[in-house]
């Protein structure tokens, strides 16, 4: 599955889920539909035994929900 929001990598039985709604992360709803999506499919595939949650961009992980959708 392709993801608009999300970067998603296995590598070792570890799944990596990256944040990529640049420039902050901030969660909207869009995002948050994508991450349980994509733990759903990952939680199918018996070769991941893990899945970490990141942010992609280095300065910060997660900006939080965005303002726009409080």
């Amino acid at each position: 599955m392709s993801f608009q929001f999300l970067e998603v990598s296995r590598k070792n039985h570890v799944a990596w889920v990256r944040l990529h709604n640049p420039p902050l992360n901030v969660l909207t709803p869009d995002v948050m539909d994508e991450i349980v999506a994509a733990h759903r499919e990952l939680a199918a595939d018996d070769d991941v035994w893990m899945v970490a949650l990141a942010g992609s961009g280095g300065k910060f992980f997660c900006n939080g929900l965005s303002p726009e959708y409080m």
